[in-house]
């Protein structure tokens, strides 16, 4: 017995892609809308600190996986940190720091 294969027309094949598109589209939306208002918190309590004075400004950039362990310059890998948080995370790793050369 042949098995009858049933063509859809490239015009359904369109409308169907375009759905797609659009669920998909709608629900990048909203994600985004809420990391935007996750951001947008989180900065205000960091503007609500900073005025407190809890926290510091942060002065040096720090590779969260060492150049000498295969880390990069990738943006992923960098963290902004005051002087004092950065010398202890190379102090907790045993690391010699404090200047080069």
């Amino acid at each position: 017995m042949a098995r009858t294969r049933r063509t859809i027309p490239l015009d359904e094949k369109i409308e169907k892609a375009q759905e797609l598109v659009f669920q998909i589209k709608d629900k990048y939306d909203a994600a985004v809308e809420e990391l935007n208002k996750l951001i947008k918190k989180k900065q205000e309590l960091q503007r609500q600190e900073f005025a407190r004075g809890i926290i510091v400004p942060t002065e040096e950039i720090h590779h969260k996986k060492p150049l000498s362990e295969g880390g990069t310059h990738d943006r992923s890998n960098l963290i902004a940190l005051c002087k004092s948080c950065h010398s202890q995370i190379h102090a907790k790793r045993g690391d010699y720091w404090g200047g080069r050369g």
